[in-house]
């Protein structure tokens, strides 16, 4: 049970694969009920060996040494193509049409992809247990209109999920069982029906109230030059890919899925699209695959006295207590301060002042519990598109996490094309300091670069 997951478990994991644990994903899965953590949904191409033993490996260390038991969702896939009804079977906006007859055929298919992942499992000592059908209680999806010929189609035997029972699923996981589900779901009148299993995952996340849906697959996504695109932080920026053709098909439609899950669960929810090699890294640091979730609130301040001074002060020593520092009590004498922002939940924010006619971040805060959840980025973004760029500075030693985030994202911008032409993007150490720029006029930042190295500090070491 997660609750029960110890610190040193999590180091002893960390060390044996290598894994950068996550502060904030640390935080929260020591604090959650064992059916809140999330659910991983494997595509039917995953379910057969080697993918599968991959799979059951991640849940030897799950299960085994960190205690934590997510459900797992199956997809059909391959193992459908040779079945008479399928290859006759259409698709009308990404969802396969379900005939009684393909329905027929489908489900003995799926009651040996459930029992053979189910034994998979077992036989490595990870405990798991079949649900059944009727977890997912359905009704029809009835007529698409197809985008094509602008025809009205009924696509049979497919199934909306109207309510997960969840009973059975957390009852297994409190006696330490994998639950593993199909894509089956039944109606009121017992009836069977075909789900997309990305939707049934999400459906159950919802269900569950968990907090990340991890879907494996042989890739996470792809920009037209085969790299990873590492984070989607809004719908619009995934209909832009759609739009352009850089996702299009089934992950086209899982990727919609996903964003309507998390606009019914709001901020804090992630849905992660990656490989089983990487299903670890997903769940417990910052993963390596694709990202979507829903942007945080951030609000914007003219003044500290507008958000409250105390309460800010609060904030920013909160977030530097770890540290053993402390903001001096004279910062907001004479601050000069343009712009404050904070996360609507008041988990972090920032502080850009004026320097040298340029804006220059001079706070980012983040309280410990939630270092690691994107929210830092974010509101790094958001000054870039207030202000079209913007300077920082960060200690330059070498065990300073807060250099290898800066520069991580530094180089994320320019892999994303954000960096303006001739304009400097990028970082120069500067005696004590590593100074950061975005953005920045080259001409400014030879002169802003050394006056950001020689601002006096503002936090104060605590003496204990």
């Amino acid at each position: 049970m997660a609750k029960n997951m110890t610190v040193e478990q999590l180091k002893e994991v960390q060390a044996k694969l290598g894994l950068p644990i996550s502060p904030y994903w640390t935080n929260l899965l020591r604090g959650l009920e064992v059916h809140e953590v999330g659910v991983i949904k494997a595509s039917g191409k995953l379910i057969v060996p080697p993918s599968l033993d991959l799979i059951v490996s991640d849940y030897e260390v799950l299960d085994n040494q960190l205690g934590i038991a997510l459900p797992l969702v199956i997809g059909g896939g391959p193992q459908y193509d040779a079945l008479p009804a399928y290859s006759s079977s259409g698709k009308v906006k990404g969802i396969r049409v379900t005939s009684s007859e393909l329905l027929s055929q489908i489900l003995p298919v799926a009651q040996q992809n459930l029992d053979s992942v189910v034994n998979a499992l077992d036989s490595s000592k990870v405990s798991a247990v079949a649900m059944p059908y009727s977890v997912f209680r359905v009704k029809p999806h009835g007529v698409e209109v197809d985008s094509a010929s602008g025809k009205e189609q009924d696509v049979g035997f497919v199934g909306d999920v109207v309510y997960v029972d969840t009973a059975p699923v957390i009852a297994a996981l409190h006696q330490g069982r994998i639950p593993v589900l199909s894509h089956i779901g039944v109606d009121d009148n017992g009836q069977q029906y075909n789900i997309n299993a990305t939707t049934a995952a999400a459906e159950l996340v919802k269900w569950l109230q968990a907090y990340k849906l991890i879907v494996l697959g042989n890739c996470p996504i792809l920009d037209n030059t085969g790299q990873v695109i590492s984070e989607f932080k809004s719908e619009a920026a995934l209909n832009q890919m759609i739009k352009q053709g850089v996702i299009n098909g089934g992950m086209a439609l899982n990727a919609r899925e996903a964003y309507a899950f998390l606009k019914a669960m709001g901020p804090g929810r992630t849905v992660q699209l990656t490989t089983p090699a990487n299903l670890l890294k997903e769940l417990v640091s910052d993963g390596a695959g694709t990202i979507l979730r829903m942007p945080f609130i951030i609000q914007s301040y003219q003044s500290p006295e507008h958000f409250g001074t105390a309460r800010l002060t609060d904030l920013i020593n909160d977030a530097f207590a770890s540290r053993g520092k402390r903001l001096s009590p004279e910062y907001f004498l004479d601050n000069g301060i343009i712009k404050l922002y904070v996360d609507a939940e008041k988990t972090g924010g920032a502080i850009v002042k004026q320097l040298e006619g340029v804006p220059y971040m001079c706070k980012l805060f983040t309280h410990p519990d939630f270092r690691g959840n994107g929210l830092a980025s974010q509101i790094m973004e958001r000054i870039n598109a207030d202000y079209g760029g913007f300077v920082w500075r960060t200690d330059a030693s070498d065990d300073n996490t807060s250099k290898r985030f800066y520069m991580r994202f530094t180089e994320k911008l320019k892999k994303n094309g954000l960096q303006k032409p001739g304009m400097v993007t990028g970082y120069e150490t500067i005696g004590n300091y590593v100074v950061f720029a975005v953005n920045m006029d080259p001409d400014k930042w030879q002169h802003t670069k050394a006056a950001a190295a020689y601002v006096p500090p503002s936090m104060l070491k605590l003496h204990i």
